[in-house]
């Protein structure tokens, strides 16, 4: 297999997993933060 082919796919692989690992961090642990509440209307 071309090492390059292996590189660029283990690249993306690992920016895809550090993406997924931000969004579960907001989706769970960051939630209940105050910067990720609605402020408050009216």
């Amino acid at each position: 297999m071309n090492t390059a082919v292996l590189v660029i796919g283990s690249l993306f692989a690992g920016i895809a997993a550090l993406i997924h690992v931000y969004i579960w961090l907001l989706e769970s642990v960051l939630w209940t933060s105050e910067s990720t509440r609605p402020a408050p209307s009216g």
